[in-house]
C-alpha cells in the first residue's frame, strides 16, 4: 500500500467537505469542554435552563451521531476502489485532542496570574491575624486590595477566601497546604482544582 496515496487529500470535493466539517466538529467538541465552567456560572433562569439544556444533551447527542456519520463516511473511503485514510486519520486523532488537550484557564485564574503578588501581600497582612485567631476581616486592609475581591476577604479557619466575580467559584488560600475551610471550599461547597500549593478555587454547591 503506498502510504503516500493513502493519507492525501482526496480529489473529490464531497471527500474534502468531509474533512473540512470533521475538523469542525473537533473544534466543537474542544469547544463544549472548554465552555463547561462558564455553564456552571450561569445563573438558574428560563433562558438558562434553555441554553444549558442545549448544552448538556443537544450538542452531545448531536456531536455523537454526527461523529458517528463521519466514521461511518471515513471507513467507506478506506475499502473503497482507491482508499483513503485521511478522514479517518483526522477524527481519530482530532477527538483525542480535543478530549485531552488542558482546558484553558479559568477567569479566577487569569486574574491571580496578572496580581499574584498583590494577593500575596495580602496573605502576608493576613497572617498575623490568622496566628492570633482572630478571623475578623480588617475593613482597612480591604480598603488598599478592593479590586482584588468583591467582599472583604474573611480568615477563616486554615484559609482566606476571595469572591473575585459574582457567583460560583471564589479563590482560597490555605495556610497550612490542606484543604481550605472555606464556606466554598467545604461547608458550602468544594475544592474544584488546586492551582499551587497554597491556592485553590472553590465551586459553591448549587442552590
Amino acid at each position: 500500500m503506498d502510504l503516500k496515496k493513502f493519507f492525501a487529500l482526496p480529489a473529490e470535493q464531497k471527500h474534502r467537505s468531509y474533512i473540512i466539517q470533521t475538523v469542525l466538529l473537533c473544534f466543537v467538541l474542544y469547544g463544549y469542554r472548554a465552555s463547561r465552567v462558564e455553564m456552571l456560572r450561569l445563573d438558574i433562569d428560563l433562558f438558562s435552563m434553555f441554553v444549558l439544556l442545549i448544552y448538556h444533551y443537544v450538542i452531545p447527542f448531536a456531536g455523537v451521531v454526527y461523529g458517528l456519520v463521519l466514521l461511518f463516511l471515513g471507513i467507506r473511503a478506506i475499502w473503497s476502489r482507491q482508499p483513503n485514510g485521511l478522514l479517518v486519520s483526522i477524527l481519530v486523532i482530532g477527538t483525542l485532542f480535543a478530549w485531552f488537550l488542558p482546558e484553558p484557564p479559568m477567569r479566577e485564574e487569569i486574574k491571580f496570574f496578572f496580581y499574584r503578588s498583590r494577593y500575596e501581600a495580602f496573605i502576608e497582612q493576613a497572617r498575623p491575624r490568622y496566628l492570633a485567631g482572630d478571623r475578623i476581616c480588617s475593613k482597612m486592609v480591604y480598603e488598599k486590595y478592593r479590586d482584588l475581591s468583591l467582599k472583604c476577604p474573611y480568615a477563616m479557619s486554615n484559609s482566606v477566601e476571595f469572591t473575585i466575580y459574582p457567583g460560583t467559584f471564589s479563590l482560597a488560600y490555605s495556610f497550612d497546604k490542606k484543604k481550605p475551610e472555606a464556606p466554598y471550599c467545604i461547608w458550602n461547597g468544594d475544592v474544584w482544582k488546586q492551582i499551587d500549593e497554597n491556592w485553590y478555587i472553590c465551586k459553591r454547591l448549587s442552590d
